[in-house]
């Protein structure tokens, strides 16, 4: 696990605190004002970035733990996630191995030669 993640438990407290009041910020404003449109699901993604995908995986399992909920592979096992549903609103953490980041990133460049090539972008 990383130490310069200001979202980790126990780093930084102001960042986590902010990170709260700003959902119950959003919150009452959704409740205040009707005519704001709102999404029909609310997800809060937290990408876990560790040193070892067996590392992340590890840190996976802490969170489900702390949520009460089982993880589950995706993508022919390259994700590994856990999701607590309250409602429409979830928290989402998600470790992805280093095999299907590497082919991710090389399919990206990929596309942007492409498209710099191509259209000059």
């Amino acid at each position: 696990m990383t130490r310069d993640n200001p979202a980790e438990p126990g780093i930084n407290l102001v960042y986590r605190i902010a990170v709260a009041g700003g959902l119950r910020n959003l919150a009452s404003l959704i409740e205040r004002r009707m005519d704001l449109p709102v999404p029909m699901r609310v997800e809060i993604h937290y990408p876990v970035i560790g040193d070892t995908d067996d590392a992340e995986r590890a840190e996976i399992d802490r969170i489900a733990a702390i949520l009460g909920e089982t993880p589950e592979y995706q993508y022919n096992g390259h994700h590994y996630t856990v999701t607590h549903e309250m409602g429409p609103v979830a928290y989402v953490a998600t470790a992805i191995t280093r095999e299907y980041m590497a082919r991710h990133n090389a399919e990206t460049a990929a596309a942007r030669r492409y498209r710099r090539e191509t259209w000059g972008e």
